[in-house]
C-alpha cells in the first residue's frame, strides 16, 4: 500500500479479495507474458518465458463476487 494515500481501499476488508485479484492480475503481466530472462555472464543466453501467456488482454474478467454495492 501506499503510505501518502488518503483513503486506501486496498487494506478494507471488503476490498481485499478484489485487491489481491488486481495483484495477481498485474503481476501477470509484469513478470509472465514474454519476459525475456538472460544470462550475461554467458554469450547468447536467454529464456522467454511465457508462464501466464494472454494475461496482458486488455480484458478484466472480474467475479461478480468481488465487487462490493455502491453504498
Amino acid at each position: 500500500m501506499d503510505s501518502l494515500e488518503k483513503d486506501s481501499v486496498a487494506g478494507k476488508r471488503k476490498f481485499r479479495a478484489l485487491a489481491h485479484w488486481f495483484w495477481q492480475k498485474s503481476g501477470s503481466i509484469a513478470v509472465g507474458n514474454g519476459r525475456v530472462e538472460c544470462d550475461w555472464k554467458l554469450p547468447n543466453s536467454y529464456n522467454t518465458s511465457n508462464f501466464a501467456g494472454g494475461a496482458k488482454n486488455k480484458v478484466l474478467n472480474v467475479s461478480e463476487y468481488l465487487i462490493s454495492p455502491i453504498e
